[in-house]
């Protein structure tokens, strides 16, 4: 196993990427090539095996590009690359401070989330960082309730979904 190198800052760009994909019909609700934000993060490696990752996702468009979401999140790194976190406690997300990832992701989806994926309101994150690539999503199963606030979700799916955000980041 390779030993990745986990000392300093290092900054990274890329995307964060949303997947629904609905298993009963056996079609596609949210494509991560057409729904994702630009993200611009910094990697900071601590003591004993921890980073903190801070992001700045932009929505997709004419610049200058319009800033969605900042994020700070606390995690653990193995020696081999293996990276799990949580979403942070608060963030900020366009103008305002919120608390309740869960709650907020239901608000916009109007799905119930269940699964190894979430956890006392809080998405954990598995993936990698292998130096240059830091990968890593949270997945989980669900259902929908509603319809959701945003439009790709406003149409009710009958039947379990599976629901994936993930960051695709690569050094800088």
């Amino acid at each position: 196993m390779k030993t990745v190198n986990q000392q300093g800052t290092i900054h990274l760009k890329g995307y964060t990427r949303f997947n629904v994909y609905a298993t009963k019909p056996h079609r596609v609700i949210v494509d991560p090539e057409q729904m994702f934000l630009i993200c611009e993060a910094e990697l900071t490696f601590g003591d004993d095996q921890s980073f903190v990752l801070k992001t700045k996702e932009f929505m997709p468009g004419t610049p200058p590009l319009t800033l969605y979401r900042e994020l700070t999140c606390h995690g653990k790194i193995s020696n081999g690359g293996q990276v799990k976190y949580e979403w942070p406690e608060s963030w900020w997300e366009l103008g305002a401070t919120l608390h309740d990832i869960s709650a907020n992701m239901s608000l916009h989806t109007g799905y119930v989330f269940s699964g190894p994926g979430i956890n006392k309101n809080t998405a954990i994150y598995k993936g990698n960082y292998d130096g240059e690539h830091f990968n890593a999503d949270f997945r989980v199963n669900a259902y929908q309730e509603k319809p959701g606030t945003m439009s790709p979700y406003q149409e009710v799916v009958d039947g379990p979904i599976k629901f994936c955000i993930s960051f695709e980041l690569q050094k800088i």
